[in-house]
């Protein structure tokens, strides 16, 4: 296989025939004018590759340390922040800049 093939994962790669099958199946759906995503039903391959590849992470610890660096920000000292000043803030205190 050559650099072509980066878009097949590699449990779907086998032998020629089935290389080949997946370039077709992408060629096809590639060309089809319905791209909606109920039209990946007919291309079991590129719906693999679609499923494995344009799924969203889940992002709960940034999230969750995101918010710890607000609470060292907004105390009971600092509580007039204008909007703008607080997000500066956090993001210099997310970014792990000390001043």
């Amino acid at each position: 296989m050559g650099s072509d093939d980066n878009y097949a994962p590699s449990q779907l790669t086998g032998d020629g025939a089935t290389v080949n099958n997946l370039k077709l199946q992408a060629n096809n759906y590639l060309t089809k004018a319905n791209t909606s995503l109920s039209s990946l039903q007919s291309y079991p391959a590129v719906q693999t590759v679609f499923v494995r590849y344009n799924t969203s992470l889940t992002s709960s610890v940034a999230v969750k340390r995101l918010f710890s660096c607000t609470g060292l920000i907004a105390t009971s000292r600092q509580n007039r922040l204008s909007d703008s000043t607080f997000e500066k803030l956090l993001m210099l205190k997310a970014n792990h800049y000390e001043p």
